[in-house]
């Protein structure tokens, strides 16, 4: 089963920016991440529309720019079978630098390792438009994660039809150039994939 897989290790984003040719360090993600915010906000709303989310307050919390909540318990897929999760909390910070902190760590893993991404990912169209967004804002930090006979396949970014598809909103969040850096490599499966044994740590590499 494909999931959702959210990791701040530094080793790992280094990784990617190697990889993608692009920086990915809170200083250089926080002004595109400003600009994604109207965008993000209209994805909450979309989210919303949908019927399957209620807003959180956030007034407990200002540091996030939105929190939703999918009351409806969703199946996920387990050895044994399938079993009934808990409501899923999806949840962005206001500023990007959030996603690097580490006393946030275990609170954008619950987010990201929710059951709502691989249960909803391909039916609801505003959840993996919110996906491929991140992804492009954090390459690399919030992948698609595959396990199979002990090998571990990730992908970094969305598909290249879906940045030809928001190509006005992407140049409008990073530029031209940057736009294009990440349209090349997502069409190249060697720079928007990894793959290798599991390891132990997951937190190690994957």
């Amino acid at each position: 089963m494909i999931h959702v897989e959210f990791n701040n290790n530094i080793p790992l984003i280094d990784a990617w920016s190697s990889r993608l040719g692009v920086h990915l360090t809170p200083e250089s993600v926080t002004e595109p991440y400003r600009r994604a915010r109207p965008y993000l906000m209209g994805i909450a709303s979309r989210l919303l529309d949908t019927g399957r989310f209620n807003p959180r307050p956030t007034s407990k919390d200002s540091r996030l720019l939105w929190s939703l909540e999918c009351p409806k318990p969703l199946p996920i897929q387990t050895r044994n079978g399938f079993s009934i999760t808990p409501a899923a909390i999806i949840e962005l910070p206001k500023n990007a630098s959030s996603f690097w902190s580490p006393d946030r760590r275990v609170q954008w893993e619950m987010v990201f390792h929710s059951a709502v991404w691989p249960a909803m990912r391909n039916t609801c169209a505003p959840l993996n438009d919110l996906l491929s967004l991140l992804q492009c804002l954090l390459p690399g930090m919030i992948v698609l994660a595959q396990t199979e006979d002990g090998m571990k396949t990730v992908r970094g970014l969305p598909s290249h039809h879906w940045l030809e598809h928001w190509q006005p909103m992407l140049i409008d969040i990073f530029g031209y150039e940057h736009y294009e850096r990440l349209y090349v490599a997502a069409q190249n499966i060697q720079l928007s994939y990894m793959a290798g044994p599991v390891p132990r740590d997951w937190r190690a590499w994957w």
